[in-house]
């Protein structure tokens, strides 16, 4: 799993960051600016490692200052997660290896039951119906954007609050 948080740094100034892309000309694509302009850096949440790959100095300021402001202790990351702005798969990073199933499983269990509620409603957003018995139906999650990443990021701080639950890179 790709435990990245992109930033990407526009030529108005603006630093956007996701967890949530496969590349910065897509993650660049999706916030409507043009790739070869942007200043980019990437922090790798499971190693803490900060790589600033084409930024200018004034960039490298702006890029440390987020990740000071909001990765940089065991705290901060809990702290961001909660407020919804980081996917469930870069989240799995942190954790021991043993802990991320069990994780991984809540975020499960979460997204079934807006499946569930979803088909409960009898209001199919699929013209041929719900999803089948068991499956996650993707639209609900969609449709609850960050109330559900903020669900399955409060399971993961339950977890990762401790640091019997956290890779070597976050102990301290």
């Amino acid at each position: 799993m790709d435990t990245t948080l992109y930033c990407l740094l526009g030529h108005d100034g603006d630093l956007h960051i996701t967890g949530n892309t496969t590349s910065f000309a897509d993650f660049a694509a999706a916030c409507g600016l043009n790739e070869p302009e942007c200043e980019e850096a990437h922090f790798d949440l499971a190693t803490r490692s900060l790589v600033m790959d084409r930024v200018t100095p004034a960039g490298a300021e702006r890029v440390r200052a987020f990740v000071d402001g909001h990765v940089s202790s065991p705290e901060r990351p809990v702290e961001f997660a909660v407020q919804g702005e980081m996917p469930e798969a870069v989240l799995t990073g942190p954790l021991v290896l043993d802990d991320r199933p069990s994780y991984l499983r809540a975020c499960e269990r979460i997204e079934r039951a807006y499946t569930e509620a979803c088909a409960a409603s009898h209001d199919s957003c699929l013209a041929s119906g719900c999803s089948a018995e068991g499956e996650v139906c993707l639209q609900p999650l969609l449709r609850a954007g960050a109330e559900y990443h903020v669900a399955c990021a409060e399971a993961w701080a339950r977890l990762f609050r401790s640091p019997a639950h956290r890779v070597d890179a976050w102990q301290h």
